[in-house]
C-alpha cells in the first residue's frame, strides 16, 4: 500500500513538473501583431543590438556580439558568419538619417576584441566633456564572466579600456547597471555559466540567481536565491532599481549601503528582457520574448523567427501602475526576433533584438 502510494505521489510530480515546463514555453499562446506606427530595420550594423543606452542628447550606445559559453553549433556558425567578435555600435538618434555606426574599441595588454562578446551594459554619462564611462557584461568564450569598465573619448570616437572585474561572485551575468564611474550593479542569470550545469538549473527551477554590487573593492551579494535574473537598471534619482526576472518585474528599494528590499513584483506573463528609463524618469521600457519555445529556437538557430514584443509601464513614486501598462509593439518575426531592449526619443522608439535587426519606429500612440 505505502508502494503504491509513494508511486502515485512520484507520477504526480513528475506530471506537474512536465505540465509547468510545457505551460512556461508557451505553446498554449496567441498574439496579435501590432506596430505603434512605421518601423524600418536600422542599416549599419550586424546581427544582434542586445542591449542599449541612451544618452540626455538622444545618442545610444548599443552592444552587439551576443554569445555565450552556452552557445549551440548553430548559433556559432551563424555568428561567425557575420563577424569575428563582439563590438560596440553608436547610433544618434536626432540624425536626419538614423544608422548604427562601430566605435573603434582600443586594445591593451590586458584586453583584446578576440575575447570580447558583450552582453548587456550601462553608461555613466558625462555631459559637459562628453568622456561616458561605459560598463559592458563580457562573457570570455572558455572562462570566467567579467565586466568591462571604458571610457568614451569624443575626439576621436572610440572606447579606452580602462579595468576587467570578475571574481567567484559573477555566474552567468546577464546585464550592470551603474550608480558612477566606480561603484554598479550586476545581475547573475545562473550560478552557473557552463554546460551542463546551467542546463540542469534552467530545467530544474532552483532559484540560483542573484544581484551582486561593487563599489570599486570588490563584489557582494545583495539579493541571492532569485529566478533567472536580466536587465537591470536604476531610477533616476536612484532610490529604485528595476529587476526583469522570468516572467515579472521586480522593483527594489536601494538602502544607502547599497542593499536591495523587495517592494514590489509585476507580473508580466512574457519573459522581460532588459529594460530602460528615459530622462523623464515617469516610464519604464521593456524588451520582451513572449512566446519561449520559440525563442530557444531562435537561439538555437537564429535564421528562424521568433516574437518580438515591448512594453511600456508607467511609474508613480517609483513603483509600476499596473492598470497603465501598455503593449507598444508585437511583431511574429518577421519584422525583429528575439527583441530585447527598447528606447524611446521624440515620437520614436528604437528597438534592439539577440541576435536579429535593429529596429527604429514611429509611435503614433501616446507614450505618457
Amino acid at each position: 500500500m505505502l508502494f503504491k502510494a509513494l508511486a502515485v505521489a512520484l507520477v504526480a510530480v513528475v506530471l506537474s513538473y512536465c505540465l509547468r515546463v510545457l505551460y512556461s514555453l508557451g505553446f498554449h499562446l496567441h498574439n496579435f501583431q501590432h506596430k505603434p506606427g512605421v518601423c524600418r530595420k536600422v542599416e549599419g550594423i550586424p546581427p544582434g543590438s542586445e542591449d542599449m543606452r541612451m544618452l540626455s542628447d538622444g545618442s545610444v550606445f548599443i552592444t552587439s556580439g551576443y554569445m555565450t559559453n552556452l552557445a549551440s553549433p548553430s548559433f556559432k556558425e551563424f555568428y561567425f558568419k557575420h563577424r569575428e567578435n563582439g563590438g560596440i555600435f553608436f547610433v544618434n538618434l536626432t540624425a536626419p538619417n538614423v544608422e548604427a555606426k562601430e566605435v573603434q574599441i582600443l586594445e591593451s595588454a590586458s584586453f583584446q576584441l578576440a575575447n570580447f562578446f558583450p552582453h548587456g551594459l550601462d553608461v555613466v554619462e558625462n555631459k559637459e566633456s562628453g568622456r561616458h564611462v561605459i560598463f559592458v557584461v563580457n562573457h570570455v568564450i572558455g572562462s570566467r564572466d567579467r565586466i568591462e569598465k571604458f571610457r568614451y573619448l569624443p575626439k576621436t570616437s572610440q572606447l579606452e579600456h580602462l579595468a576587467s572585474f570578475s571574481g567567484k561572485e559573477l555566474g552567468l551575468c546577464n546585464d550592470v547597471a551603474a550608480l558612477s564611474k566606480d561603484a554598479f550593479y550586476v545581475t547573475n542569470s545562473m550560478y552557473s555559466n557552463g554546460l551542463p550545469w546551467s542546463i540542469l538549473e534552467g530545467l530544474s527551477f532552483i532559484k540560483k540567481g542573484s544581484i551582486v554590487f561593487n563599489d570599486g573593492s570588490g563584489f557582494s551579494e545583495v539579493v541571492s536565491n532569485i529566478r533567472l535574473p536580466n536587465g537591470i537598471t536604476i531610477s533616476k534619482d536612484e532610490s529604485f532599481v528595476y529587476v526583469a526576472m522570468d516572467n515579472d518585474l521586480y522593483v527594489y528599494q536601494r538602502a544607502k549601503d547599497n542593499k536591495l528590499t523587495l517592494i514590489q513584483e509585476v507580473p508580466l506573463n512574457t519573459l522581460v528582457d532588459n529594460c530602460f528609463i528615459p530622462e523623464s524618469g515617469d516610464v519604464l521600457y521593456v524588451g520582451a520574448h513572449p512566446v519561449l519555445y520559440k525563442l530557444l529556437g531562435h537561439l538555437d538557430e537564429p535564421s528562424q523567427g521568433a516574437p518580438s514584443q515591448v512594453l511600456a509601464l508607467p511609474l508613480r513614486q517609483g513603483k509600476v501602475l499596473e492598470e497603465g501598462i501598455r503593449e507598444l509593439l508585437y511583431d511574429e518575426g518577421a519584422l525583429i526576433s528575439g527583441s530585447s531592449v527598447a528606447v524611446p526619443h521624440q515620437g520614436r522608439i528604437l528597438v534592439g533584438s539577440v541576435m536579429s535587426s535593429l529596429v527604429l519606429c514611429d509611435v503614433n500612440v501616446p507614450l505618457d
